[in-house]
């Protein structure tokens, strides 16, 4: 795993997660859909990072 492609990730990931904590702050007539595509960005990364440490520890 090249260091600046889970750097990216990582950030990525912070970025959405900061993205889902501000969702209550949209529009009501957005707020849902976007707390749902944030949730899912997030998860999404979560299993990438984890995916990219396990090949790496070769566990």
């Amino acid at each position: 795993m090249q260091d600046e492609s889970f750097r990216g990730m990582c950030e990525d990931f912070a970025a959405a997660e900061y993205a889902l904590a501000c969702a209550d702050q949209l529009p009501p007539h957005i707020r849902e859909e976007r707390r749902t595509e944030f949730k899912g960005l997030v998860e999404s990364l979560a299993a990438e990072i984890e995916q990219a440490l396990v090949r790496t520890m070769g566990v």
